[in-house]
């Protein structure tokens, strides 16, 4: 299984460490609230992540998707990170996703 990370700039980060992906998440800052960064799993599902906890769930091959939540704190979105560097996309989608992007 292979994944990588886009930082805010497009910039990619092959099989990124747990380091790797907070220090992502500690780049956005509140001052650019449009920015993002994401991480994707074989090429295909992807969890995209905002300064203000919104993420974002998709499989950018499909189309499947787009789903959100709201308001998730950075320790839970390193959670749902970690479960898509498993390929763990079941138990991702079991959880309270919303239709649409949120914004």
């Amino acid at each position: 299984m292979s994944y990588s990370a886009l930082d805010q700039n497009g910039d990619t980060v092959w099989s990124p460490s747990v380091k790797q992906r907070r220090s992502l998440l500690g780049s956005l800052s509140v001052d650019d609230t449009e920015a993002c960064v994401s991480l994707t799993h074989n090429g295909q599902w992807c969890i995209s992540a905002f300064h203000s906890g919104l993420v974002c769930l998709e499989n950018v091959v499909t189309g499947e998707g787009l789903w959100h939540m709201p308001s998730i704190p950075v320790t839970k979105i390193l959670d749902l990170w970690q479960l898509l560097t498993e390929g763990n996309v079941q138990e991702l989608r079991q959880l309270p996703w919303q239709d649409g992007d949120g914004i």
